[in-house]
């Protein structure tokens, strides 16, 4: 099983090595040849297209073998990002039609490989092993996002936009062999019904689960005030109060995933009882949406970027853990579509979140505003708290048997 997580872990490293150099490439060449304008439609339509789908794409992990799924995705991926570069990622002539079908076919295919790549763990891990191994997958995205985006900007310096796609092409061929390294993984769900009803009956399921109807309705109602504040909030408090420059940007915005490591990095050092309890789950999630609001109160760039650091490693431990909820709360024929539910919450949200903190700015200052979103996430975690002590909704977390199939 340590070869298959590691084939898994490299596979995914890669694969988001890609995207971050993808969307740098995408970003830098429209920009120049088209400006911000007809940036923003194909960023939009690809965003639209992979929310859309990314709840089928969950029904898809459930129905089908998802080693298979996982090969053919990053195959399709690769010919689609190769083809462009080949074509010479040209922003003359006919080529605009082809962006735009591009960021139509980036959507589909995220939508059915974000659901696929978050329940594959469970599958090539031992129980005992998962909160270690969702633990990596965290230091991996937190560093590729990290790092990533200098990396595309490099390739792009070095060898244009095409250089670089050709680059992120190659990169998601290996990416696709490496999967070959996992178990084939047969579709767990035998009875045949429509796609609708398969979705359909996730969402049942999540709404009746003791725990799942407690943490991700929860989790959804925090991240609409936060994500905003991650995306928007946070560059107006830069630019407006703390008069901070794009390089007094980069150090604020860069703080919180920096702090985010350092807090998975920590989390074998976080008490047993924070790994299998919900109710302290979401007081880990308080701390950090408390340090989020108190950013606000800062007035210079050293005290906000200490004090939204300390909002990110808050956030490392408790979001490791609720990664691993999602995995052992469900049985196999359930993974892909709880996962793609709780994705759907993250994608789905960010958009209206950025949009509302947008708007909001215009009529209060920016600092009140972080302020107001922090304490906002703080209540609906504390209710979170409230709602994990009574009855049966998921004080702790028995371990259920082994999900990983024979």
């Amino acid at each position: 099983m340590k070869y298959a997580f590691q084939s898994l872990f490299m596979s995914q490293l890669l694969s988001d090595a890609g995207d971050q150099i993808v969307l740098i490439a995408i970003s830098w060449t429209l920009a120049q040849g088209y400006g911000g304008g007809f940036l923003g439609l194909v960023l939009a339509i690809w965003a639209i297209t992979r929310g859309f789908l990314l709840m089928m794409g969950g029904v898809v992990a459930d129905r089908y073998n998802r080693r298979t799924i996982s090969l053919l995705t990053g195959l399709v991926l690769t010919a689609s990002i190769l083809g462009v570069a080949g074509l010479g990622a040209s922003t003359t002539g006919p080529f605009r039609w082809i962006w735009l079908t591009l960021a139509v076919l980036l959507g589909v295919l995220d939508g059915i490989r974000i659901p696929i790549a978050g329940s594959l763990v469970p599958f090539v891990v031992e129980r005992t092993n998962l909160i270690h191994a969702n633990r990596w997958m965290q230091l991996r995205e937190w560093g590729t996002a990290s790092i990533g985006p200098a990396l595309g900007g490099g390739l792009m310096a070095w060898s244009g936009g095409r250089g670089a796609l050709l680059i992120a092409g190659l990169v998601y061929m290996v990416s696709a062999i490496a999967i070959l390294g996992i178990p084939s993984m047969p579709s767990v769900q035998r009875v045949a019904q429509s796609s609708w009803l398969d979705l359909r009956e996730g969402l049942l399921y999540v709404v009746h689960n003791d725990r799942l109807h407690v943490l991700l309705p929860t989790f959804a109602l925090a991240n609409l005030f936060v994500l905003g504040v991650f995306s928007v909030g946070i560059v107006l408090f830069a630019h407006t109060i703390l008069r901070a420059g794009p390089l007094g940007l980069g150090l604020l915005a860069g703080s919180f995933s920096v702090g985010m490591a350092i807090g998975v990095i920590l989390v074998p050092y976080v008490p047993q009882v924070f790994h299998h309890s919900l109710l302290h789950l979401f007081g880990l999630f308080v701390l950090s949406d408390v340090m989020l609001a108190l950013v606000g109160l800062t007035h210079s760039l050293i005290s906000a970027v200490i004090v939204y650091g300390m909002s990110g490693l808050l956030a490392g431990p408790p979001a490791t853990f609720y990664r691993t909820w999602l995995q052992v709360v469900p049985p196999p024929e359930f993974l892909g579509r709880v996962s793609s539910i709780a994705r759907a919450i993250s994608f789905g949200l960010e958009p209206a979140s950025a949009a509302i903190v947008g708007a909001a700015s215009r009529v209060i200052t920016t600092n009140v505003l972080i302020l107001i979103a922090g304490g906002c996430a703080t209540l609906i975690d504390v209710s979170g708290m409230f709602r994990s002590r009574s009855g049966r909704s998921a004080k702790t977390l028995h371990a259920p048997t082994d999900h990983r199939p024979e």
